[in-house]
């Protein structure tokens, strides 16, 4: 059909009958000037340590596209099987629930990749997302910190560790998927309430982001001001902090469990990965460069 040709009205019609949310959700992405991409970091390619399961990921994403299963039902999903892997590790089956942390991160990542699938992005999925995430890495922490006697000083400072560190990650790869015109649902400045989607509702939205002002906003603003404006690609530090992204640091994990190791686990995290923290840091700061699409930041 050439670019000039005029459709029927009754194909048209037929057209919207067969496809409504796939027209409205491309629709209403170019208007409301969101991309419509099914990559995450759009025309980058970043070595991202812990991206390592969005290959099988994306495969069970086409999967579920024409199911009749939800991107939140995805992430319920795997934040109740975190919840189960904390019970496993109190029942001291370390090795299974640490190879299930394993499988939890990759269905942590179909539930972006089912909605970039479908082309309908969630602002209250996004920050469900982050909230369950959260959630688990606290449920998980303070059973770990149950079977090997950690004290509570020990079990808090790992879990704001992680959670900084997690967060600096989350940082550089937003600021890199803005540059590549990638997934732009996450944003590095959450402080303005997004405008709900047509297919979610505004008071969810608003709710959630309440949710995520309080529990997280105050850690974007520290990583932030940490960062600066980073190199000019972020390379270095998207590929640095990766290593402290989920993906790999559940695969430390299952290897210290195999081994019978996981004492091993507060030097790995207040002593290896902060050193990780404080390169990528560092790196960005001495590196600074305006050359990077700062639109989101």
């Amino acid at each position: 059909m050439g670019a000039g040709t005029l459709i029927p009205t009754e194909e048209l019609s037929t057209l919207y009958r067969e496809q409504p949310q796939r027209l409205l959700a491309k629709s209403c992405g170019h208007q409301m000037g969101l991309p419509v991409t099914s990559k995450k970091y759009g025309a980058n390619k970043p070595f991202d340590l812990s991206d390592w399961g969005r290959p099988i990921a994306r495969v069970v994403a086409l999967f579920l596209k024409d199911k009749r299963v939800s991107v939140i039902q995805v992430t319920n999903l795997h934040f109740l099987l975190t919840l189960f892997c904390a019970w496993l590790i109190l029942q001291d089956q370390m090795v299974v629930a640490c190879l299930l942390l394993i499988v939890k991160g990759v269905v942590d990542a179909v539930d972006g990749e089912l909605a970039r699938a479908r082309e309908r992005p969630s602002h209250v999925g996004r920050f469900w997302d982050t909230v369950a995430d959260t959630i688990g890495l606290i449920a998980i922490m303070f059973a770990f910190g149950k079977v090997l006697e950690w004290d509570l000083l020990l079990t808090f400072g790992m879990i704001l560790a992680i959670l900084f560190q997690y967060s600096l990650f989350n940082h550089f790869s937003i600021r890199l998927r803005a540059s590549g015109s990638g997934d732009t649902t996450s944003r590095v400045d959450e402080r303005q309430c997004p405008l709900a989607h047509p297919w979610e509702k505004q008071r969810n939205v608003q709710i959630f982001h309440t949710i995520y002002l309080l529990c997280f906003y105050w850690q974007d603003r520290i990583v932030s001001a940490l960062t600066g404006r980073g190199s000019k690609h972020l390379k270095v530090e998207l590929t640095s902090s990766s290593a402290l992204g989920y993906g790999l640091q559940s695969i430390v994990f299952t290897c210290l469990a195999v081994i019978e190791r996981l004492d091993f686990l507060p030097t790995l995290v207040l002593g290896i990965n902060n050193a990780i923290f404080a390169f990528a840091v560092l790196y960005s700061r001495l590196n600074n460069s305006s050359s990077l699409n700062d639109s989101n930041v």
